[in-house]
């Protein structure tokens, strides 16, 4: 523990901030309804095929 204060953390050069504050943008429901459009689409044609 006693070295853990002036070691970077493993995400920092990703860019990755855990305490960022998520914004919701409109492609987030785009993205959603295209993958439940292909799994509806696969659901009905997996019978089919």
């Amino acid at each position: 523990m006693s070295g853990e204060r002036g070691r970077r953390h493993d995400t920092d050069r990703m860019g990755m901030d855990p305490t960022r504050p998520r914004r919701k943008r409109p492609t987030d429901c785009l993205f959603v309804g295209a993958a439940l459009l292909v799994t509806v689409l696969l659901v009905v044609w997996a019978p089919t095929g």
